[in-house]
């Protein structure tokens, strides 16, 4: 496995102005941008790691939180390895929307794809409005990894999206997920061509 180059598809959704653009600048460009513009449907970042000795190859899927294009980000779930749903601790409304961005990626994305909740902002911890103890035990109780991260500082995102990298290795490595389908790149091939997750294969958005 080590000798072909695997890519995997996170996809990062919340609620507009969590920072989920501004997280995937600093872990790929080690760029923060103070007046960050909203997504307009889709961005997309990318970074090569190592995991285990593999060359692996993250590509993130960022996209819009404003409700019109809700519908639209829908359909990037499939054939995702990883989905992150990303709220700000100081903004209590980002998290009242946490459920139904959990309930979306439960039920869109593949069963085997690896769930993580993550609380962004964590350099504005005077105005935290989200207890730590709350937010983990919601994550917890779907089942999903739970971080906290700043993209300002850039603190906690390696740790998490690294970790999370080597969750959906050690899942292919299991064979829960086809690992053949990861050796494609979902940005430059179409997505009704990836297969993911016990062999299904998933229609283009």
């Amino acid at each position: 496995m080590g000798e072909e180059q695997l890519t995997f598809k996170f996809i990062l959704v919340g609620d507009s102005g969590v920072g989920k653009t501004s997280m995937c600048k600093m872990f790929c460009e080690n760029i923060f941008e103070e007046n960050q513009t909203q997504t307009i449907g889709l961005e997309f970042s990318r970074r090569t790691v190592d995991i285990k000795g593999n060359t692996i190859k993250i590509q993130f899927w960022d996209t819009a939180g404003q409700e019109r294009f809700r519908s639209i980000t829908k359909s990037y779930f499939h054939s995702a390895a990883a989905v992150f749903v990303v709220y700000d601790v100081s903004n209590r409304n980002s998290f009242n929307s946490v459920g139904d961005w959990i309930n979306d990626a439960v039920n869109l994305s593949p069963p085997n794809s690896v769930k993580v909740m993550i609380g962004n902002k964590t350099d504005l911890l005077s105005k935290r409005e989200v207890p730590f103890v709350e937010a983990n035990d919601l994550a917890t109780q779907h089942n999903f990894a739970y971080y906290e991260t700043s993209a300002l500082s850039g603190d906690k995102l390696e740790e998490t999206f690294l970790k999370t990298a080597e969750k959906v290795y050690n899942t292919v490595s299991a064979f829960k997920i086809d690992s053949v389908s990861l050796k494609r790149d979902s940005i430059d091939q179409p997505l009704d061509e990836i297969v993911i997750g016990g062999g299904s294969k998933f229609p283009c958005c």
